[in-house]
């Protein structure tokens, strides 16, 4: 809870019950029309001069200028204020074409405070000051204290009534305690109002009911600024000069010729044609689901091209199943002996539908020759189906391996109608070393 008596907005009280509840009762002319609880710590806490009649001119509305209708306003005493301790969560819903649906990331929208106050004066006329005032002081000049932009300052408040002053404590220690029930929002504007309500009179004493609602950019409540001691940090020398520990670093090794790799891959990025690249499917996923090809300006690990197959749901399916891109790469010129490391690059996009997906499969297929027989198969590991690259270091081949297929799957616990999803594949290397 918070306490709803007073508020601060831009350094300037705009709301504070108990001094326009104490001008009011001790008025020449008394007006007893303000109930509810008081709080009567309020006063010190602020250090304040005592709310009485004869201290009016301490009031923020006083204008020496104009002080016969300036005193005859007693001041803004609040009814309610909703909004200071809402939830401002919220997080967006997708309802799905099957039961469910997917829930978006939370997020903490801005933070409203909806103010309904009552306007105390003697006079028609000293009221139409202290609305004016009203409107002046909801649109200060003034910029927040966290470094907020001018246009936008702070709203403070009370958590509850202040506590009240020990006997013999002193200020510094009575100060501390209250600022423990200072709260802050920041950020703020009057987004509506002041919108006028009822107009309530009864012989020369006007009143009438204003409501206005302040906006926080911010969310979150905040305590008061506070030092915080930080502890003495030894300063720490660090070596600037730079050492290369690689004792050959740009392979320059008199008479000798230095080969960095070699990919037996001949066609790895996809840039000028498909060749080599192929598709398959498992499980619930039919051939003729699935459609693919040679792909540009979409998603690639480099240059502009990269290999794409697509699966369209033609029904729901609670069955599992998938579908990969491959490449099978001719090893036999390696080395005799020569370890093989592959890397392998892939992606999906979930274009509709919501299916239930594992990341990307990679895996190795080693082969006796082009098509045949499968000595050994390795799965390399898995890329998240937002994209990346898997790569793998000095595979010893099986004996008699002369060829490798590379495969990258997308698999699916299940789908609903409708479904499209696409798998993308580049920048395959299959090398020695």
């Amino acid at each position: 809870m918070a306490y709803e008596g007073w508020f601060r907005f831009g350094g300037n009280e705009v709301v504070n019950n108990e001094r326009a509840r104490g001008i009011a009762n001790t008025a020449d002319c008394p007006m007893f029309w303000l109930k509810g609880p008081g709080c009567d710590s309020l006063q010190a806490a602020l250090g304040d001069a005592p709310y009485l009649a004869e201290n009016l001119p301490d009031a923020p509305w006083y204008d020496l200028s104009m002080p016969d209708v300036s005193g005859r306003f007693y001041g803004v005493f609040a009814l309610s204020a909703a909004g200071l301790n809402d939830s401002t969560r919220s997080a967006s819903v997708v309802e799905g074409i099957d039961d469910g649906g997917v829930i978006g990331r939370t997020r903490k929208g801005t933070r409203s405070v909806r103010v309904r106050a009552i306007l105390l004066a003697r006079g028609r006329d000293a009221l139409d000051y202290g609305v004016a005032w009203l409107n002046a002081v909801l649109d200060p000049d003034a910029c927040g204290q966290h470094g907020t932009g001018c246009g936008s300052t702070d709203l403070e408040f009370f958590t509850d009534c202040p506590p009240e002053r020990e006997l013999e404590e002193s200020a510094e220690d009575y100060a501390v305690r209250v600022d423990g029930y200072r709260r802050f929002l920041h950020g703020v504007t009057v987004t509506s109002g002041p919108l006028e309500r009822d107009l309530m009179t009864k012989g020369g004493f006007w009143a009438q009911v204003f409501e206005w609602t302040y906006t926080a950019g911010r969310p979150w409540v905040y305590s008061a600024t506070r030092e915080v001691d930080l502890p003495v940090t030894p300063t720490i020398v660090i070596q600037d000069t730079p050492y290369n520990l690689v004792p050959y670093p740009s392979a320059e090794l008199p008479g000798e010729n230095v080969t960095a790799a070699t990919n037996y891959s001949l066609n790895p990025s996809v840039e000028t044609n498909a060749t080599g690249w192929a598709t398959g499917v498992e499980g619930a996923i039919t051939a003729g689901m699935v459609t693919s090809g040679r792909v540009t300006g979409e998603l690639t690990a480099v240059g502009a091209a990269s290999f794409r197959a697509v699966f369209t749901a033609t029904g729901a399916s609670a069955a599992p199943g998938g579908f990969w891109i491959n490449q099978e790469v001719d090893i036999s010129a390696r080395p005799q002996n020569a370890r093989v490391s592959v890397n392998l690059w892939s992606a999906e996009l979930l274009m509709a539908g919501a299916p239930v997906r594992a990341d990307i499969e990679i895996a190795a297929y080693w082969r006796s020759s082009a098509g045949g027989p499968v000595l050994r198969t390795d799965v390399l590991g898995t890329v998240p189906v937002n994209g990346g690259a898997l790569s793998t270091r000095s595979l010893e081949p099986p004996q008699g391996a002369t060829h490798l297929l590379v495969r990258a799957t997308a698999r699916m616990a299940s789908w609903n109608a409708g479904t499209v999803v696409r798998l993308y594949a580049d920048a395959l290397a299959v090398t020695v070393p």
